[in-house]
């Protein structure tokens, strides 16, 4: 499924800040077609990440 992002660019940034915080390590691609990528972390980092 896709989701179209309109500020692919913003929303980059702001996924960053995001991870950052959770203290996840990986690599996002995001596009104005959406996101794709691979994350790591503990249990509880990757459970917040996917809430959100």
């Amino acid at each position: 499924m896709y989701v179209p992002i309109t500020d692919p660019e913003r929303f980059a940034a702001d996924h960053l800040t995001f991870c950052q915080s959770l203290g996840l390590k990986g690599r996002i691609l995001v596009a104005a077609e959406g996101i794709n990528g691979t994350v790591s972390g503990t249990v509880e980092q990757t459970d917040e990440y996917m809430k959100q």
